[in-house]
């Protein structure tokens, strides 16, 4: 998005106005999915040495998601594909030891799966926020173009 610098829009203010209320509204979840482009993977490698086509669904998760009860086969359910690749958005350090070995654990026999677990912890949450609020702020520009 690209305004004139004449335009008197405080961008960045703008910005910081769109992040507050999204706060508690949209979680990280929710707004990682929504700029998922791609839901679906095509593994081309097995496609092509199988003469097949499969599509793994693609999806993130939070780590609070995961629970020693957790049933795979039940959360794959309503999922439409082949498989499922569940990227994991952890909330700190020490969730992604634990993650790992209950993954491991609650996944068993789970050919179909594929767990994406970062190695170390980042936070991500603030980029995350203040991306949503710029492509809210793209979809307003765009609206408003049309009727100029």
């Amino acid at each position: 998005m690209r305004l004139k610098k004449t335009s008197g829009v405080d961008i960045k203010q703008k910005i910081k106005d769109l992040i507050q209320p999204q706060t508690g509204r949209v979680t990280i979840k929710e707004a990682l999915n929504s700029t998922n482009f791609d839901n679906y993977m095509y593994p081309s490698r097995y496609n092509d040495d199988r003469e097949m086509t499969q599509y793994f669904a693609f999806e993130f998760i939070e780590d609070h998601e995961i629970k020693e009860s957790i049933n795979w086969n039940v959360k794959n359910e309503c999922i439409q594909a082949d498989g499922v690749i569940y990227a994991i958005v952890p909330t700190s350090e020490e969730s992604i030891h634990y993650l790992n070995d209950l993954i491991l654990e609650t996944s068993k026999n789970m050919d179909r799966n594929i767990f994406i677990l970062p190695k170390y912890f980042r936070e991500i949450e603030s980029v995350i926020r203040e991306y949503n609020a710029v492509v809210t702020l793209k979809k307003q520009f765009i609206r408003q173009s049309r009727f100029i």
